[in-house]
């Protein structure tokens, strides 16, 4: 089932939400699939194209916010020239020169989980959304 309008509405939300905590400033693309072909997980990003996917079918709308924010935190590390290599072998790059991809994922988890508790506020409080109960 293709996401609604308003569950598109709140993705994009949560997007810009994230672009402008994050001071991204380089574009990047978004690719919503609800075919799980090229997936490893329910999402990935290519630091080469800066496309940013995400698989949606049968998931609700705070999973999908989460996973777009992870992916978000990746563009932002690639456009700081944190990243050496394509998913799922990128890495951040240590002061020596290793990839650490360990810690990149751990970053981004951290950083996406933050940023949608206080999207999911604002758009509470701004818009009487509750993304948790849709």
């Amino acid at each position: 089932m293709a996401l609604s309008k308003k569950k598109k509405y709140i993705l994009l939300k949560a997007l810009k939400f994230g672009k402008e905590k994050l001071g991204i400033t380089k574009p990047f693309t978004l690719k919503l699939s609800e075919n799980r072909k090229g997936f490893q997980t329910t999402a990935y990003y290519n630091p080469e194209t800066g496309e940013i996917a995400i698989y949606v079918k049968d998931r609700a709308i705070p999973d999908i916010c989460r996973s777009s924010l992870h992916e978000l935190q990746h563009h932002k590390d690639n456009e700081l020239g944190n990243v050496k290599g394509n998913e799922p072998n990128a890495g951040i790059i240590d002061n020596k020169g290793n990839i650490k991809a360990d810690d990149l994922e751990n970053k981004a988890n951290s950083v996406a989980g933050s940023l949608l508790k206080q999207f999911a506020k604002k758009i509470k409080e701004e818009e009487k959304i509750d993304i948790y109960n849709l």
